[in-house]
């Protein structure tokens, strides 16, 4: 005889039996795990499911009925150790109500102290003034200045102001020679950079001549007038910068040298 013949192969009650984690995760457990130990649970849960695979007529119908017979077997645990550990428990239990209390009590406290907070609001933060954004965007041309002095012996500072006049980036950089030629002014520029000797007083000198000569719009404007930030003769600096005319180093603001406006306060 066929299986299609016999007729459909009968359903294992045994399948349908809820996992002991599973039990342990469920809300008709947590009183259970409240009252006793964990450990505790555990075995009258994996007593009550193995009782009910030895004989499935013996299986709870549903969770609440899985909760009443796991506490009833949780009754029954009268082991010695079972006897040892419950006035150990049941004496801890006071102390540790009172400080799940205490927390839950801190915790409804502090999401009021949150609650108070949001509602009040943080206040608008007024920001910098006119003055302090003035004074930050100053030093920001000056630094950019000083980097054109002292880069001016490469070709790198003719290579930005170059870059920076172009509307759409390109990645051709010439032959093999121009190529090499630009590495060896990179590492030029590099070593340059590392001696930082008097960099300190050349953007103080800078930031004091550009204060004195930046005119703006406006009273509320930030960013000063490019004309009036251009590098004059008897303008360069000391350091690093030796034989360097004002004609050969770009009014950084202007020219946006160095992707300035990207940092400069408005």
């Amino acid at each position: 005889m066929t299986a299609s013949a016999r007729g459909p192969e009968p359903t294992d009650p045994r399948r349908a039996l809820p996992s002991v984690g599973v039990l342990l995760d469920s809300p008709e457990i947590a009183p259970l795990l409240a009252r006793a130990p964990r450990t505790l649970v555990t075995e009258a849960i994996r007593t009550v499911i193995d009782a009910a695979r030895i004989d499935p007529s013996l299986a709870p119908p549903d969770n609440d009925a899985w909760a009443q017979a796991i506490d009833a077997q949780l009754a029954k645990l009268d082991k010695w150790w079972h006897r040892w550990e419950r006035p150990k428990l049941q004496a801890k239990r006071p102390a540790l109500q009172d400080a799940v209390t205490a927390a839950d009590a801190a915790l409804q406290a502090a999401r009021a102290r949150c609650e108070n907070l949001e509602k009040a609001g943080a206040g608008d933060f007024p920001g910098l003034s006119v003055e302090s954004r003035r004074a930050i965007n100053i030093a920001a041309i000056a630094c950019a200045e000083v980097l054109c002095l002292r880069l001016s012996r490469t070709n790198l500072v003719a290579a930005a102001r170059t870059a920076m006049s172009k509307r759409e980036s390109t990645e051709y950089y010439g032959d093999l020679a121009a190529c090499v030629s630009i590495m060896s002014d990179i590492v030029k520029a590099r070593n340059l950079l590392k001696q930082r000797a008097g960099i300190t007083q050349d953007i103080a000198q800078r930031s004091e001549r550009l204060r004195a000569t930046a005119a703006y719009l406006g009273e509320f404007e930030t960013v000063p007038i490019p004309e009036s930030c251009a590098v004059s003769q008897g303008d360069v600096l000391t350091h690093g910068s030796q034989g360097v005319t004002a004609a050969k180093l770009p009014n950084v603001l202007a020219e946006d040298t160095w992707d300035l406006f990207k940092v400069l306060l408005r």
